[in-house]
């Protein structure tokens, strides 16, 4: 489903396309410590309901039009135990959504597009897993999966 919007914005724009996700940590350099600390929080976090409610758009690259997620302390406590893990910092207020297309364009193009967002909203989805993604490359359509792991009871996906 996310899939498909993400592919026909992506042609519409011309920008790379991306797997669906919801970010729970921006960039963090990886590494066998970080991947023990993501595997110990999969291990003692339950799958999480999310509820997609509304389409947005924003200036911001990586949120160019998304669909934001209902406030839910289980993201937030899912962010917070990656960030304890990890001995990060809760630096910027988590607002979490899930992106369906990245870019940087015109206010009036992005409120276009998000208009076209043919989804049904509110719609919910479950976080089942943990995934770490290479954001090396400037070039999004670049980044992979270099490890996952379930969530406590749920499957890898």
């Amino acid at each position: 489903m996310f899939d498909e919007v993400i592919q026909r914005l992506s042609r519409v724009t011309g920008t790379a396309p991306f797997p669906p996700h919801i970010t729970l940590l921006g960039s963090v350099t990886a590494g066998s410590t970080f991947n023990d600390a993501v595997a110990q929080v999969a291990d003692s976090t339950e799958p999480v309901p999310v509820q997609l409610t509304q389409v947005e758009h924003s200036d911001q690259v990586f949120r160019c039009v998304t669909l934001s997620a209902a406030p839910g302390h289980q993201l937030s406590e899912a962010r917070s135990a990656l960030l304890n893990a990890c001995g990060g910092d809760d630096v910027v207020p988590y607002e979490p959504h899930l992106s369906v297309l990245y870019g940087a364009l015109p206010a009036n193009e992005r409120q276009q597009l998000a208009h076209s967002v043919d989804l049904a909203l509110p719609v919910s989805i479950t976080v089942d897993a943990l995934h770490v993604v290479d954001v090396s490359h400037d070039d999004w359509g670049r980044w992979a999966v270099v490890a996952q792991w379930p969530l406590k009871g749920g499957r890898a996906s």
